[in-house]
């Protein structure tokens, strides 16, 4: 996130599963820098129910949902999130860890949600990564949330 985006503050929401932890620990020690001019936040959630109002100051949020918890608490951690960021309006990038892109939580949530539809339709900074473990690669990806057209 430091390197190719170039975000020199990050919040992070993740879980509290061993796993996410872990794998936000080495998000910190990855993206930190010795001379201190990157911020790192992180906002963890026993469970859904306790995303509340985010009204984050940095750069971009990562949503890291994964690890043991299982896909239907990340789903709505998901939910959860893209909702109260789309209510506060936040206009930072935002990342989606593979575990919450490629099982279609953003997707999901955008057709649940209007709210939530509209407020990532209009956003160009969404990106992810996904993993090719043959060829030893990690490809970083601008994404795009579309809404439905409706005809008139």
């Amino acid at each position: 996130m430091a390197g190719p985006l170039g975000f020199g503050s990050v919040h992070v929401l993740t879980n509290t599963t061993s796993i996410c932890a872990a794998l936000v620990g080495g998000i910190g020690a990855g993206y930190l820098d010795l001379e201190g001019t990157r911020r790192l936040q992180v906002t963890a959630f026993p469970t859904p129910e306790e995303v509340g109002p985010l009204s984050p100051t940095e750069e971009a949020v990562a949503l890291i949902f994964g690890g043991q918890a299982t896909p239907e608490v990340n789903y709505a951690l998901t939910k959860n999130a893209l909702k109260s960021l789309a209510q506060g309006n936040y206009g930072g990038a935002i990342f989606f860890h593979l575990r919450v892109w490629v099982p279609g939580f953003v997707a999901k949530a955008a057709q649940e949600d209007p709210e939530v539809a509209r407020y990532l339709a209009g956003k160009e900074n969404l990106f992810t990564a996904t993993a090719d473990l043959n060829a030893k690669v990690v490809r970083l990806w601008r994404v795009r949330c579309k809404t439905a057209s409706r005809p008139r």
